[in-house]
């Protein structure tokens, strides 16, 4: 790309190995929205203080990934890519790129501070979620949540702009930094399925998920164990070792690994979707997928609280935790209503996308014409 403008792309390279995980997930969706422009990704830069066989161990995979870039997702005629780069070359970097775009402050960590002061003015954050508060509830190392801490409150504020996920993400960083001069950008990115007629269904629920702390799967577990044996319940996870410990007893319970792009197909026999979360700020400003996934799969959300992202301001239904156990379920009406409600929310938050991507879009034009 010598002598042609480009967008520095600071984030995971991704494969079809991880293309299925949540971030990686949201990095496609960005490179398919800036498809028309010249891009370089970036995942990680040396440091020295790695040790010299890290960082030889890190060269071979940048040469082998860039002699295979197997399996190729992104890289086209317009797109480039280096698994590691040293801070010399990544200064040359950051000094051609006419539009630098981070995908999370977890991958603006690896980057020296002083660069990213320093060509603040054409950077481009991608929020994914709140870092930190994931950093704190998460219980992480606590020089890393301080490192967190220094990163966001030095570079937030002094960004071209800042992308949330919802409308509540960005009330947050407004309210938390002084937002005034960077442009604020509402992108809840998803494909949103063929909308499919609500048929009535045998009662069953259904969890998709890992066992990660923030998806509250023992929790679950716990309710689970009260419904009744008429109730039946799919569990998919590749952790089917931690389910099948603490629920291969039940009858009505059948855990199950199966790939990606079949759990679509999982769910047509479900009526119901665990999506369990904290009251915490984590969660109020997230836009998950899986939530979105049941929702356009004609899956009534199972929650504990309903303060997720932008969904309960714009009206969404559920039932909650207490209802399910107490067997206070919609009747076949109501479930129509419910799930009709639901999806005219991802058509309007298809809208939103849209107009979104073509902000997006609109800003880094500026930028390539300066």
């Amino acid at each position: 790309m010598k002598n042609q403008k480009f967008i520095l792309i600071i984030g995971n390279i991704v494969t079809k190995r991880i293309e299925k995980d949540g971030m990686n997930r949201r990095i496609v969706a960005i490179d398919d929205v800036l498809s028309q422009y010249n891009k370089i990704y970036v995942e990680n830069v040396y440091n020295p203080k790695q040790g010299i066989i890290r960082y030889w161990g890190r060269c071979l995979t940048n040469c082998i990934h860039r002699i295979t870039k197997n399996p190729a997702r992104f890289y086209g005629k317009n797109v480039n890519s280096y698994k590691l780069v040293s801070e010399k070359n990544l200064d040359k970097l950051f000094s051609q790129a006419t539009c630098i775009y981070i995908h999370s402050l977890y991958s603006a960590m690896k980057i020296p501070l002083e660069y990213l002061e320093k060509y603040s003015h054409k950077i481009i954050v991608d929020a994914h979620g709140c870092v930190v508060e994931e950093m704190e509830f998460g219980e992480c190392d606590k020089d890393k949540i301080n490192k967190a801490k220094q990163y966001e409150e030095t570079l937030f504020p002094k960004l071209k702009a800042l992308v949330c996920v919802s409308q509540k993400m960005i009330e947050f960083y407004k309210q938390k930094y002084n937002m005034e001069n960077v442009q604020l950008i509402k992108l809840p990115i998803f494909t949103l399925h063929k909308q499919k007629q609500y048929t009535p269904k045998n009662r069953k629920i259904v969890y998709s998920g890992g066992t990660n702390k923030w998806q509250n799967v023992d929790e679950m577990i716990e309710v689970i164990k009260k419904l009744p044996e008429d109730f039946e319940i799919k569990v998919i996870s590749p952790d089917t070792n931690y389910f099948n410990e603490r629920l291969g007893n039940l009858k009505n319970v059948n855990i199950m690994a199966v790939e990606p792009e079949k759990v679509q197909q999982e769910y047509e026999d479900c009526e119901y979707g665990f999506i369990l979360r904290d009251n915490i700020i984590v969660n109020h400003v997230a836009c998950p997928t899986k939530l979105i996934e049941y929702i356009a799969a004609n899956l009534l959300p199972v929650v504990s609280c309903p303060a997720i992202g932008d969904f309960e301001d714009m009206g969404y239904k559920y039932i909650t935790v207490d209802n399910l156990i107490g067997m206070k379920l919609p009747t076949q009406a109501e479930m129509q209503f419910m799930l009709q409600i639901n999806m005219e929310i991802l058509t309007q938050l298809a809208s939103d996308t849209k107009l979104a991507a073509n902000s997006l879009n609109k800003l880094i034009s500026e930028l390539f014409e300066q």
